[in-house]
């Protein structure tokens, strides 16, 4: 990955601990492929293009969203939205820093979501960075944050695919 595309996917995982309130151990592998999983996931363009996806097993995603409300959380569309809004912050705290560290801004539309992982389909192995963790609460729940990163294209617009293992 370039320069600018690890400085972005480094500026996205400050973010990520900032917006769930706790840093995620970092693990080799793709963790439990078999359990379900979900993705936030936008694209950004501007003065520079990129790609970035949440993706956790659906019990994380109902920790996460007992701990951003503050109460338990059953509704799966308030919990899908609480994905939404955590990927927002992210996205929003990740182009801040771009913009004081290059001066480079883009923007985003409001993220979404899918059943599975995601990973985006159009870039490059090179310009594609995947960090796994793993969040025990007690049991061991697994998420990863894919960013990708690259000059602007012509029309900005990319192709998404889902796969079954995080093989990159």
């Amino acid at each position: 990955m370039n320069g600018t595309g690890q400085l972005f996917h480094e500026a996205a995982e400050r973010a990520l601990c900032r917006a769930i309130g706790f840093c995620p151990e970092r693990i080799q592998g793709a963790g439990d492929c078999g359990r379900e999983w979900h993705t936030a996931y936008a694209e950004l363009t501007g003065k520079y293009d990129a790609w970035l996806a949440f993706c956790m097993e659906r019990k994380l995603m109902g920790r996460l969203a007992d701990e951003m409300l503050g109460e338990p959380v059953a509704d799966e569309d308030d919990i899908r939205e609480c994905m939404r809004e955590c990927v927002n912050i992210i996205l929003g705290d990740v182009v801040s820093s771009m913009f004081r560290m290059t001066g480079a801004s883009a923007r985003f539309p409001p993220p979404l979501i899918a059943e599975g992982r995601r990973l985006p389909a159009v870039y490059g192995e090179n310009e594609i960075n995947v960090t796994r963790y793993i969040v025990n609460c007690p049991d061991p729940l697994y998420c990863c944050l894919t960013t990708a990163y690259r000059a602007p294209m012509n029309d900005g617009r990319k192709k998404i695919e889902e796969t079954d293992n995080d093989s990159r």
